[in-house]
């Protein structure tokens, strides 16, 4: 174990942005993050090869200019990793600048040391970058909100005020969080109206294409602050639907050997996006809970009807559009391979997503 330490701690480097190879009127020519180039052979077998052609491959993207648009900054959000920018347009409607690589600190269930520290920011090159521009098509092809997501390039600019040193300099998507009318409640505030009222529920089967999308990316980072609910009222009462967000961990895949033997010991919700969508069960450990609750009053036949009217509509036009949605210069790497790993996953809900049916009603 120490000669591992040893070559980990050699190995840490200090990752600066390099220079955007282009400015040009309005866009700029960047990578994602240099953090995950050139690993050592052990690094690609200890933490695999990963979507690090992705990160480090140079894309054509607009220069994000906020004093160029309707937005008025509401404040800086974001969790350990991520920066966010709150954002609110002439509408009141939210937005959000997010940062698309991930800067891993201490806290939030990580220990402040530097070997882990570096282990976990390597794992990060197993997140595809720009998944976020692809995953809406998906949502809009069977009828689940999902707000649009754009690519840009932050440079530093003095219109950001006090925020403007944390957002220089760095990749964003700017995400559309408010896709319909209403602003939502989060996921406790619908669970305690649920607790409280008998004329709350939930449209379950809204909610069941809402996790089928999950499962079709294969996100497994899909807790309780990942959605958000809107209240209707109807002829039986108040129907709560579901409003997905953040799309950090769809496409999520590592050929490393630690990220193999944490899966199959420790944390089975990683490296997922296999063929035919095995492991759903795995995939779904952190919404066990949710998904009992919320899916319960749906029959097999029901579970079977949504998923196979989800197969239909997500056709292989609908992956061949979602995936080109990316930027050319992403397609070119793996595109094709990602479409025929989509259309074989999707071929493969009914079969597997019955598997956690029955784990879930046993």
């Amino acid at each position: 174990m120490r000669w591992i330490c040893i070559f980990l701690l050699t190995a840490l480097k200090t990752n600066l942005r390099q220079p955007v190879d282009q400015m040009q009127e309005g866009f700029a020519g960047v990578n994602a993050s240099d953090k995950y180039s050139g690993p050592s052979l052990f690094g690609k077998i200890f933490f695999g090869s990963n979507y690090r052609t992705e990160w480090a491959t140079v894309v054509k993207m607009p220069i994000f200019d906020i004093s160029k648009t309707n937005f008025q900054i509401a404040e800086l959000g974001g969790g350990q990793q991520t920066t966010s920018l709150q954002l609110i347009d002439d509408k009141n409607r939210e937005w959000v600048l997010r940062s698309v690589d991930k800067n891993v600190k201490s806290g939030n269930g990580i220990p402040n040391n530097k070997i882990i520290r570096y282990i976990v920011q390597e794992h990060v090159s197993a997140s595809y970058p720009y998944a976020g521009l692809s995953v809406p098509d998906f949502a809009h092809a069977v009828g689940v909100p999902a707000g649009e997501q754009y690519l840009y390039f932050v440079p530093d600019n003095s219109s950001f005020g006090e925020y403007r040193t944390a957002m220089a300099n760095k990749v964003f998507m700017l995400v559309n969080r408010q896709p319909v009318e209403e602003k939502g409640i989060t996921t406790d505030e619908m669970l305690e109206k649920l607790r409280t009222g008998k004329q709350y529920s939930v449209d379950a089967k809204e909610y069941l294409k809402a996790r089928l999308i999950d499962w079709l990316v294969a996100d497994w980072d899909r807790h309780a602050e990942q959605w958000r609910w809107i209240e209707r009222k109807t002829v039986s009462g108040i129907v709560f639907y579901v409003v997905p967000q953040d799309r950090d961990q769809a496409f999520y895949r590592s050929d490393g050997l630690l990220v193999k033997l944490v899966g199959l010991f420790f944390m089975p919700h990683l490296d997922r996006f296999n063929k035919n969508a095995r492991g759903i069960k795995g995939l779904s450990k952190k919404s066990w809970k949710l998904d009992k609750q919320l899916l319960s009053p749906l029959s097999k036949t029901d579970w079977e009807t949504v998923i196979r009217e989800f197969q239909n509509k997500v056709s292989d036009s609908v992956i061949i559009s979602a995936v080109k949605k990316q930027p050319p210069e992403i397609f070119a790497i793996r595109g094709n391979k990602l479409i025929e790993k989509l259309k074989s996953r999707r071929d493969g809900l009914l079969k597997q997503a019955m598997k956690y049916y029955s784990f879930l009603t046993q």
